[in-house]
C-alpha cells in the first residue's frame, strides 16, 4: 500500500509538472504574439513621414502622408481648407 501511494504521488507530481510547463508555454506564446503585434504597428503604421523642418523660434514641423482623418472635437482645430503653409516652405 505504501508503494502504491508513492507511485500515485509521483504520478501527481509529473502531471502537475506537465501542466505547469504547458501553462508557461501558453503564457510565453501570448507574450511573444503581443510583442509582435505591437512591433508590427510600429513598422507598418499608416502615417509616412515626408520630411521635417525647424522654424525659429524653436518650432519643429513634421510633414506626413496619411489617410484623411476626422479630428475631434470638431471646431476646435483649424479646418483643412483654412490651412496655408506656403510661407513656411522654403525654396
Amino acid at each position: 500500500i505504501v508503494m502504491r501511494m508513492i507511485l500515485i504521488l509521483i504520478l501527481i507530481y509529473k502531471l502537475f509538472f506537465i501542466f505547469l510547463i504547458y501553462n508557461l508555454l501558453m503564457f510565453f506564446r501570448s507574450v511573444i504574439s503581443s510583442v509582435l503585434v505591437l512591433a508590427s504597428l510600429q513598422f507598418f503604421g499608416e502615417e509616412y513621414i515626408i520630411g521635417k523642418a525647424h522654424i525659429e523660434p524653436g518650432i519643429d514641423v513634421v510633414f506626413e502622408a496619411a489617410p484623411k482623418d476626422i479630428i475631434y472635437p470638431i471646431g476646435k482645430f483649424l479646418e483643412e481648407d483654412k490651412i496655408y503653409l506656403l510661407p513656411l516652405i522654403k525654396k
